[in-house]
């Protein structure tokens, strides 16, 4: 009775949730997801990371006024100053083009990396969604079998009663009735994680009640991929596309160490006029020069830096190749693991409808005294455990259908 009480609270508070649909989801993962956010803000940084190293090209302008009072003995003197000028980077031992170069990949980084978040959170959304949805049907699933178990432990009793049935059949069903309680138990405390879950990605409190609504679309249309076709996803894969450009800005990164070898060269001029009283406007004076910059040491600085530099794009090679190898076979593993969860979804669906079919005769057949316990009870143990079986099978479907996604960088968040 304790038990119905705590079922009867829980569909209440349950009735009070915040009902989503699949769309709804969607539209709020895209609206306030953070990790969505950080990779937005990422891609706008490096966005502005080009301009100002396209900035090193265009001459530095600048105006400087200045005022000095200087008392000797008992004079003081006024000076004023105001200048305009300019500083033009003619040569930097090809410094600027690497950096410009580098900042230019790493903006395309910041676009993988933001294909690749938005790909991670349509996997997790979709997850999260069936995991709750999961949970909803799961909690349904339960109570119908702590109902079955009841009433098969009152059919059970009342034929021990009878003298036509044993006292382990009896606590056998007590047993089972237990675990079913159990399960229920087990069964809301997953429902709270997975609205704490949903709520996290979706960007909700996690103090927000949740529900979700089955109306996604069933219908599922997968190509058949052949063996030469594996090689066309590789490359279009987000992971291979990212390796490869942080190799390509490990390499910018080594040519731009070389520029401390190079000498610098500078063009620069000012014009202003100086004066005793502000604004000044007499005295002129201007200047144009070239500033030639030749290094000779710097404590091995510039050494250790192509050392360094080179170490670091050996490392991203390394890793491109060892992705590069890795990510054919993870493809063919999601897409077969992919098909293959969708089969076994389909063959645990008709199981189910084969035991529950088996369930009802052999229940028939138990209180018509034509089955034994024992082989009634294999028949009901095996219908209980098919329904939870294709339960779990249909959300492992979703589940590899968004690792299938996400591997390939795709999914619902646009």
């Amino acid at each position: 009775m304790k038990t119905f009480f705590v079922i009867v609270i829980f569909l209440i508070l349950s009735l009070q949730a915040r009902a989503l649909t699949w769309n709804e989801c969607v539209q709020l993962a895209q609206q306030n997801n953070l990790e969505l956010q950080i990779a937005d803000s990422n891609l706008t940084a490096a966005k502005q990371d080009t301009t100002i190293a396209q900035s090193n090209f265009y001459p530095h302008v600048f105006v400087t006024a200045a005022g000095n009072q200087t008392s000797l003995t008992d004079n003081v003197t006024n000076t004023y100053s105001a200048q305009i000028g300019f500083i033009q980077n003619i040569f930097s031992g090809f410094s600027d083009f690497y950096k410009t170069k580098q900042s230019d990949i790493n903006f395309k980084i910041a676009q993988v990396n933001l294909q690749i978040a938005k790909a991670k959170l349509s996997a997790e959304l979709k997850q999260s969604y069936e995991t709750l949805l999961h949970v909803q049907s799961y909690l349904v699933l339960t109570q119908d079998i702590v109902r079955r178990r009841q009433d098969n432990l009152q059919n059970v009793q009342l034929r021990f009663n009878g003298g036509r049935e044993n006292k382990g059949s009896v606590l056998l069903s007590q047993a089972y009735l237990s675990q079913a309680r159990f399960e229920g138990l087990q069964a809301r405390n997953q429902f709270t994680s997975a609205q704490e879950n949903l709520a996290r990605i979706l960007g909700l409190a996690n103090y927000v009640s949740l529900q979700v609504m089955d109306n996604r679309s069933i219908e599922t249309h997968i190509p058949k991929i052949y063996e030469s076709q594996y090689d066309d996803f590789v490359l279009n894969a987000p992971d291979y596309k990212l390796v490869q450009l942080q190799e390509k800005s490990a390499d910018a990164d080594v040519q731009r160490a070389h520029s401390g070898f190079y000498p610098s060269l500078d063009f620069s001029g000012s014009y202003g006029k100086t004066d005793s009283v502000f604004f000044p406007e007499l005295n002129e004076r201007w200047n144009l020069g070239l500033t030639l910059n030749i290094p000779l040491f710097d404590g091995g600085r510039d050494y250790a830096s192509i050392k360094s530099a080179a170490a670091k794009w050996n490392v991203a090679a390394k890793n491109s190749e060892s992705i590069l190898k890795q990510l054919k076979n993870r493809i063919r593993n999601a897409y077969n693991d992919y098909i293959e969860s969708l089969e076994k979804a389909q063959v645990d669906r008709v199981f189910k409808n084969a035991a529950e079919v088996r369930a009802d005769i052999a229940r028939n057949k138990y209180n018509n005294g034509l089955m034994t316990f024992d082989d009634w009870d294999v028949v009901e143990n095996d219908f209980i455990l098919r329904q939870k079986a294709s339960l779990n099978s249909n959300r492992d479907s979703v589940f590899k259908e968004a690792n299938w996604e996400l591997i390939q960088g795709t999914g619902v968040i646009q």
